[in-house]
């Protein structure tokens, strides 16, 4: 059923609890969604995504706008319907530090015994993928601590010879 944007959802319907949660999930879906498309018109995109950034900064503008537009009609559609809006449900903070977790995780398992399951490696290799993993996971490590304890200072940039040898 589409609504228009002032329109009254219809007499005599009613939605119990269950629909309630399925129109908030699917709106929750949908509005994460349209962020990571929001995110990547940008070009607010990290090393490892799959997109290049090839949107003008004109499309992306438009698109913002609209997401927005979107954002603000399922909000009215939850009001209109008698929904409650959505809550924030996590903390920042513990989202964060779950992310930074899984990906200490993570770089704990690459190590040069896991990767010989995918064939022989030689042993310069393995000292490199040893180091990078360590240091990557000291960087994310001081991160975590950067985000339970705010007084921990930035951490200095590398000396242009670490980043050589890296």
């Amino acid at each position: 059923m589409s609504l228009p944007p002032d329109a009254s959802p219809p007499t005599g319907a009613t939605l119990n609890p269950a629909h309630a949660r399925a129109i908030r999930a699917t709106f929750k879906h949908v509005s994460e969604l349209l962020d990571q498309a929001t995110r990547v018109g940008r070009g607010d995109v990290g090393p490892f995504d799959r997109q290049r950034p090839d949107v003008s900064r004109e499309e992306a503008d438009r698109l913002t706008a609209l997401v927005g537009e979107i954002h603000e009609r399922m909000l009215q559609a939850l009001e209109r319907l008698g929904i409650a809006g959505p809550e924030p449900e996590v903390s920042a903070r513990w989202s964060i530090r779950t992310s930074l977790l899984f990906s200490d995780i993570a770089l704990s398992e690459l190590s040069p015994e896991a990767l010989r399951a995918y064939g022989v490696l030689g042993e310069a290799e393995g000292v490199a993928i040893s180091t990078a993993a360590r240091e990557l996971r000291e960087l994310v490590g001081h991160a975590m601590q950067a985000v339970q304890d705010p007084t921990v200072p930035p951490r200095p940039a590398p000396s242009s010879e670490a980043a050589k040898g890296a």
